[in-house]
């Protein structure tokens, strides 16, 4: 769409500021040092128009640049009575005047992802309401389509589909507006997409469980949405015969997340800590929570971080395993690592547990090294923050454990110990607090093949 434009110098008095797409014009100090120093070098857009208040013109884009020049003039800075504009002639409607701002802005990237996305939809609509909707995919059919939008915006069908999709979800999930950026937000939107589908598909199988087949109802019956200690008093003394235990870490794990991202917020609310005043505790009421339940000859695998190794080696002791001193190490083979300060310290490319065992349980895996070497989980296909491959803890309960035996995971998470465990016959089951995580978790289960589950 192209105006015809004159240049002209505008007194600043004489433009209506208007209604304007930008709610948040941020801190003006910089843009008005450049006017103040180097003059201004983006003309302000306005309109001819019937005058109103005395005012001639309105603001077509510019508003931040028209917010600074107003401060500028008022502290006697600026000369208010010459503003170089482009003053195009009267415009019939709103997409017109929508167009233009949203032409003149996108190109100079001052509008926030969410002002984008909601000047795009308002453009798309706008020409929807004037043209109606095109019906048909034949270049000379009547109406107006996504991609007319694209053709006028000069952007792909696929960015604008996606951008419209965005501003619409926008209005159903406000926490997509407090997101960094687009990608960011499109991230967030597919990841809630995942948890809404999940959350139904489990409600339909809670309603009509016979249409699932019994060993993958089984399996996710034996995710069970109850504390850990309060679901381990209601097993038989001596019944398990391998434990996974991926407990919190007490190191307030979400907030040395690396990346700071409206997700890493949403996992913050959801994950649920122990605080380290209450470590120690917790720790020996885990161990002897878990020695009860424990078969007479039997393994506990216990992961735990370094700075409560010595702790966590303690509490099994003291309620009555042995614990070998030198720890079995998941080496996170992908050349990546984390690290919150690399100025200071190396990153750290693997975690550890401990391997503890009641009365006289042997490895089924001997000579097997202490080394687990397995990437970890990619980002976009986890569930849960602290996610640990399939593969690899399949790994470690075979070194330990064998079919027909009894597994216990008091802290589920993603489930995929569960669904380690069912690869390799153990029948197990185990407790998580988030419902969500089983929503996804069943999920997982109905898309994947029984027995044959797997991270990559």
């Amino acid at each position: 769409m192209n105006y015809a434009a004159k240049v002209a110098l505008v007194s600043l008095n004489d433009i209506d500021f208007g209604d304007r797409f930008r709610d948040d014009y941020g801190d003006l100090a910089q843009l008005m040092l450049s006017i103040e120093t180097e003059g201004l070098i983006q003309p302000l857009a306005i309109m001819e128009n019937e005058e109103k208040d005395g005012k001639p013109y309105t603001l077509l884009a510019g508003g931040r640049r028209f917010k600074a020049l107003t401060a500028l003039v008022e502290k006697g800075k600026f000369n208010g009575d010459s503003i170089p504009t482009r003053v195009y002639p009267p415009l019939q409607s709103e997409l017109e005047i929508r167009s233009i701002e949203l032409a003149e802005n996108l190109q100079r990237k001052d509008l926030s992802f969410v002002e984008e996305l909601q000047l795009k939809d308002a453009i798309h609509n706008l020409q929807i309401s004037i043209h109606g909707q095109k019906l048909s995919t034949a270049k000379d059919a009547p109406g107006w389509s996504m991609e007319d939008t694209a053709n006028l915006l000069g952007v792909s069908k696929a960015t604008v589909s996606q951008d419209l999709k965005l501003a619409e979800a926008i209005n159903t999930f406000p926490e997509l507006a407090k997101c960094k950026n687009k990608s960011e937000a499109s991230k967030l939107l597919n990841k809630i997409e995942e948890d809404a589908i999940a959350a139904e598909i489990s409600k339909r199988i809670k309603t009509n469980s016979k249409a699932v087949p019994e060993q993958k109802l089984n399996l996710i019956n034996s995710y069970m949405n109850l504390d850990c200690f309060e679901g381990m008093k209601g097993i038989d003394s001596g019944l398990i015969h391998i434990a996974e235990v991926d407990p919190p870490y007490g190191i307030d794990l979400m907030d040395l997340k690396q990346v700071d991202t409206t997700q890493t917020q949403i996992d913050r609310e959801k994950y649920n800590e122990v605080p380290k005043i209450d470590y120690p505790l917790f720790l020996v009421g885990l161990a002897e929570s878990l020695y009860r339940v424990m078969a007479q000859h039997s393994w506990v695998i216990f992961w735990h971080s370094y700075d409560w190794a010595e702790e966590t080696k303690s509490a099994l002791e003291y309620a009555g395993f042995s614990v070998h001193h030198i720890p079995g190490i998941w080496h996170k083979d992908s050349g990546q690592t984390q690290c919150n300060h690399p100025e200071m310290y190396l990153g750290n490319g693997h975690e550890r547990f401990f391997y503890a065992r009641k009365g006289n349980a042997m490895i089924v895996k001997q000579g097997r090294n202490n080394i687990y070497s397995y990437k970890p989980v990619p980002a976009q296909s986890k569930i849960h923050p602290t996610e640990r491959p399939i593969e690899m803890i399949q790994d470690v309960l075979s070194t330990f454990a064998m079919s027909g035996m009894r597994g216990l995971v008091p802290f589920l998470g993603s489930g995929n110990s569960l669904l380690a465990m069912s690869n390799i016959g153990i029948t197990g089951f185990g407790y998580d607090l988030t419902a969500e995580y089983k929503d996804r978790f069943t999920l997982r289960v109905m898309e994947g093949t029984y027995s044959d589950y797997h991270s990559y």
